[in-house]
């Protein structure tokens, strides 16, 4: 999720002025102010505060998630903004959680992994599609947002409807996005992608029919235990899956190469007591679900 290279080209420069002792002799104020900026000018090319962040943050006493000074920053996010969004940083992660991340995104260019993926969708939402005709799709979508100019999706694809199946709207989009770290006000952020790759595919030749059905799918590889705050009430009804790699247990991720990759010994010890993955949204009768897969 987000142009990553954004972030890690913002991430450097605040190190260099960080060695220089430039925010040291503008004084803690003017640090804060210079801070936000940046990260509203990564923002506005797609990037992920996390990654502009990382370190420089902690020692600055900025969180990530808040754009503000917190207290108890772990990871770079403060003690308020965990407890806001169900954020727990256990002790082993404080000081590995660099090193442990992993690079999702060059697993998703097979199809037998974005396969793979659609077994942890919900069964009403897949049991029509024929998974013989993924095809990637462009994800690079430009936007009318004042705060975002463009946007790269980690992984389109489009699914064809088995024969005799197909329904009275578009074609099936999957939107497979991935992070390695808790985000702020991710759901917004995936509904900004679902609009603006909507409106990049619909009358585009990538789709055979339009405006394209998106399904969203938020992967997550970080090590703190996150639960994402769903929009799911009324109008402003927002569904999406979740899948927790962390979370799942050893015999789901040794069954998934994919998974295999990503997990570690750390993270299926932690993982038997944990539900795999939950539906957000939808017509489901409960905000969180396991699929004792």
């Amino acid at each position: 999720m987000s142009d990553h290279f954004n972030g890690f080209w913002m991430n450097d420069v605040l190190l260099r002025l960080e060695q220089q002792s430039f925010f040291a002799r503008i004084g803690e104020e003017r640090t804060l102010r210079f801070i936000q900026d940046s990260l509203a000018l990564s923002r506005y090319h797609d990037g992920n505060p996390g990654e502009a962040l990382d370190r420089v943050g902690q020692r600055l006493g900025i969180c990530y998630y808040c754009w503000d000074r917190g207290d108890d920053l772990r990871q770079g996010i403060c003690r308020n903004c965990r407890a806001a969004d169900s954020i727990v940083v256990e002790p082993e992660d404080a000081d590995t959680w660099q090193d442990r991340k992993a690079a999702v995104g060059y697993a998703f260019i097979r199809e037998q992994t974005v396969r793979e993926v659609v077994q942890f969708l919900p069964k009403e939402r897949t049991t029509d599609l024929d998974l013989e005709t993924l095809r990637k799709v462009p994800g690079t979508c430009m936007g009318m947002d004042p705060h975002v100019r463009e946007i790269s999706i980690d992984s389109p694809w489009s699914i064809d409807y088995l024969p005799g199946r197909r329904r009275g709207w578009g074609t099936p989009v999957l939107m497979i996005e991935m992070l390695a770290q808790p985000y702020p006000k991710v759901v917004q952020r995936l509904r900004r992608y679902v609009s603006m790759l909507t409106e990049s595919l619909r009358g585009s030749r990538s789709v055979a029919e339009s405006p394209p059905v998106i399904i969203p799918v938020l992967l997550y590889n970080g090590l703190p235990s996150w639960t994402p705050r769903s929009i799911d009430e009324g109008w402003d009804r927002f569904p999406f899956t979740f899948i927790d790699v962390g979370r799942l247990r050893p015999e789901q991720a040794s069954a998934h190469r994919w998974l295999a990759a990503l997990s570690n010994v750390e993270t299926a010890r932690r993982a038997a007591t944990r539900p795999a993955w939950y539906f957000v949204g939808g017509d489901q009768p409960s905000r969180r679900r396991s699929t004792g897969v």
